[in-house]
């Protein structure tokens, strides 16, 4: 689940070079937004304080880990299986900025009828890999709002692309 992969990397929005952590991992990058429960992950175990980042240089060493122990509220060291363990630091919002009000601009799910929408394929190919998942759900709700994607009825990672203007 390579959250990494969504995360902006432009400087100017720092709080979106990371990853969220509370009970679910958020990736978000201004145009998509990428959740996975955090039970789902190797981090299931990890006490985090309100407000955790995880930067997505990190989170991207995190995928390739098989277990993480916590050392500190804000370090965590991760074990691999051919490798040398890896510590990480833990940031939060306090020291790098208030992460986007993601929750916000989640679709309700109840479609409407729908002339037409525009898709940027590449990002929608980004944030399926991202969520790992090898098939995905689409679901428009309108013209103007988020397009939520899920892996179907049974998975609880999901995410959304914001729609297109393609003339």
């Amino acid at each position: 689940m390579k959250l990494n992969l969504i995360c902006s990397k432009d400087e100017l929005r720092p709080a979106l070079n990371h990853v969220q952590i509370t009970d679910v991992c958020v990736g978000c990058n201004s145009f998509t937004v990428g959740v996975i429960p955090r039970k789902e992950t190797i981090l299931k175990d990890i006490n985090f304080e309100e407000g955790a980042l995880i930067h997505h240089e990190d989170w991207k060493i995190i995928t390739t880990a098989i277990l993480a122990e916590q050392i500190t509220d804000n370090t965590i060291k991760l074990y691999f299986n051919k490798k040398r363990p890896v510590i990480i630091q833990v940031e939060n919002e306090n020291e790098v900025g208030k992460y986007p009000n993601w929750q916000a601009v989640m679709p309700d799910n109840k479609p409407e009828a729908i002339e037409s929408i525009g898709i940027d394929a590449k990002l929608l190919l980004q944030l399926q890999e991202a969520l790992g998942l090898e098939k995905c759900k689409l679901t428009f709700n309108s013209n103007e709002k988020a397009i939520s994607i899920s892996g179907g009825s049974e998975s609880q990672v999901y995410g959304i692309i914001i729609p297109t203007l393609v003339s």
